[in-house]
């Protein structure tokens, strides 16, 4: 996504880090890597107020990307974001367009964190078009427990840095939990709920957009929606005053550095998106 939210590692609360404010391919490499977020493991969730999160509401990037490099995954087309010349948001990072870094194969989408002549880089792609009211939905063909406490891993609609909704998987934006569904202002009470992804598993997310509302939901396995009771890791019936209007919206992946920060571990991580589908509301 597009922006961090300042929150001190380990030793503040929230609450002061708030103030501080199957896949198509057209590409093919090798096998898939590891990579995801770190859990605390367990399963639940809580509703935040106020809490930390997005990564479009402070100096968003509200245009496509400036690159060549266009990708096939799910039946769509997504363009890879090129920033290896400045730092852009989020962050903000370098992010990269190389094949190495970011490619599609066999088993998804994926997006990675790597250092290259003494720099950080960071991948992030965005669909070719807008698509709408709708359900929005993804596999995550990795798990989500082992990824850096400093890295984030974003799904989002972004138009602008007050039209957007987030699925974030990051330890740094919802410690002391693992994730969080965010519809921006990330800051007004009531627009973020964290929970946690339990350690280990792969997982499944969505969220449908509509007029009246936007319902999140996550839960364990690649099965299909909606899952068994023992599945479901959390959801989230948002309602409030911010619902953005459909516009020149579009879909985005990424896995960005806080602060465009080294990995605290020095390690690069990676992120298996397995599959994304859309089904427009009727």
């Amino acid at each position: 996504m597009t922006v961090e939210y300042p929150v001190v590692r380990y030793v503040l609360s929230s609450t002061l880090a708030c103030a501080l404010a199957l896949a198509g391919c057209s590409e093919t490499k090798g096998a898939a890597g590891g990579g995801g977020v770190g859990g605390n493991g367990g399963v639940g969730g809580t509703g935040g107020v106020g809490g930390v999160g997005g990564t479009g509401a402070v100096g968003g990037d509200p245009t496509p990307p400036t690159t060549d490099r266009v990708l096939s995954f799910s039946g769509y087309q997504w363009r890879v974001k090129s920033a290896e010349d400045s730092k852009v948001g989020p962050g903000p990072n370098y992010f990269s367009d190389d094949e190495e870094d970011a490619w599609v194969d066999a088993s998804g989408l994926h997006l990675t964190t790597v250092e290259r002549d003494a720099n950080w880089y960071c991948t992030e792609v965005v669909l070719e078009q807008s698509l709408g009211y709708g359900t929005y939905e993804f596999r995550l063909g990795s798990p989500v427990d082992d990824m850096d406490y400093n890295a984030v891993f974003g799904a989002f609609v972004y138009e602008s840095d007050t039209r957007e909704i987030d699925i974030e998987l990051s330890r740094i934006l919802a410690d002391p939990q693992n994730a969080q569904f965010v519809v921006q202002p990330y800051d007004r009470p009531g627009n973020t709920s964290r929970f946690t992804v339990p350690a280990g598993a792969l997982t499944s997310h969505r969220f449908v957009w509509s007029e009246s509302g936007i319902a999140f939901t996550s839960w364990v396995g690649l099965g299909p929606y909606p899952p068994s009771a023992d599945d479901l890791i959390h959801q989230w019936d948002y309602s409030g005053p911010d619902i953005p209007p459909p516009g020149a919206e579009r879909m985005r992946f990424n896995l960005w550095l806080f602060q465009g920060e080294p990995p605290y571990g020095g390690q690069p991580d990676e992120v298996v998106v397995e599959s994304f589908s859309f089904q427009r509301s009727l």
